[in-house]
């Protein structure tokens, strides 16, 4: 559990490359696309959680009312209203000399799969 409250530390704010951008030359910043993550934990506004919620969710589908929601004035998402995807497994981290690595199998069609 120690090095889940880890990985959650180390994924958890806000990142961008705005660094790797303003090293770029003008002619390559035209080309590079600039990104901006914003990864936060929703477990305090998950309501009606049942009693043995261990705090962990698998991969969920997000319910479409919210697809388009800005997940920072969220007010609360009803545990009900949440299911598991089949597409998407959760990510697995391991730990090796201080760095973790992480492996994912998603499935998007029987056909196409993504390791």
């Amino acid at each position: 559990m120690e090095n889940l409250k880890r990985v959650i530390q180390l994924l958890s704010g806000r990142f961008d490359n705005s660094e790797q951008f303003h090293s770029l030359s003008e002619e390559e910043q035209e080309k590079f696309p600039v990104a901006i993550h914003n990864n936060m934990l929703l477990n305090d506004l998950i309501v009606n959680r049942p009693k043995d919620f261990d705090g962990v969710l698998k991969s969920i589908i997000v319910p479409k009312e919210l697809m388009n929601a800005k997940f920072d004035t969220l007010k609360d998402i009803d545990f009900s209203d949440l299911s598991e995807s089949d597409k998407f497994v959760p990510l697995h981290y391991k730990e090796h000399e201080g760095t973790f690595i992480g492996e994912s199998h998603n499935i998007f069609t029987k056909k196409q799969r993504l390791f």
